[in-house]
């Protein structure tokens, strides 16, 4: 477990990495036993829906997470700019589709740089839902890079729904800013 940051009790529950059990969408402590793994690595509880830790961050095998990055990993100061989404969707629109052909060719052309792709939501909406609207966000870029040609194991996903806005504010100015997927590389 501990690849995915995490324990597990005497009792054979899983506890995350700030020492707090892991519950399931109803609330219910997961036992490691009724744990399974989809294709994206992402922990599935006993319901069949993704397993977040105590502070909503997607549980995914990333060989360990810190604030939702992968541990013990070099970070490079290579920035590009984010992609933008249109309100409560995960459609790439073609004016942003450019910014991803210029990721996947760093990626290319840098085979032992991976990157993290952190989907975002505007504050509207439940906490819950933009956590999954984010997902949707980050999961669409990495289907875009993928196509593009970018090998999928070095593509990583997380969400952060409304959680890290890039802006401050609650008119459509601050929102359209908010809705996006950022790119964090590291070797």
């Amino acid at each position: 477990w501990a690849d995915y940051g995490m324990g597990v009790d005497e009792e054979g529950r899983l506890i995350d990495s700030m020492g707090n059990l892991v519950v399931d969408s109803m609330g219910n402590p997961v036992y490691a036993t009724d744990v399974t793994v989809d294709a994206n690595g992402n922990l599935l509880g006993p319901d069949g829906l993704p397993l977040r830790d105590s502070n909503g961050v997607l549980i995914s095998h990333t060989g360990g997470m810190l604030d939702g990055r992968p541990a013990g990993m070099e970070f490079l100061d290579t920035q590009f700019a984010p992609v933008m989404f249109p309100y409560d969707s995960n459609q790439i629109i073609a004016s942003e589709r450019s910014r991803i052909e210029q990721v996947a060719d760093h990626m290319r052309s840098n085979p032992r740089v991976s990157v993290v792709v952190e989907g975002h939501a505007d504050e509207r909406g439940s906490r819950d839902y933009n956590l999954a609207l984010g997902e949707r966000r980050a999961l669409a870029v990495r289907a875009y890079m993928v196509g593009l040609g970018v090998d999928a194991q070095r593509i990583q996903t997380n969400s952060y729904g409304e959680e890290k806005p890039s802006t401050q504010g609650h008119d459509e100015g601050s929102w359209r800013l908010n809705r996006r997927a950022e790119f964090i590389f590291f070797n």
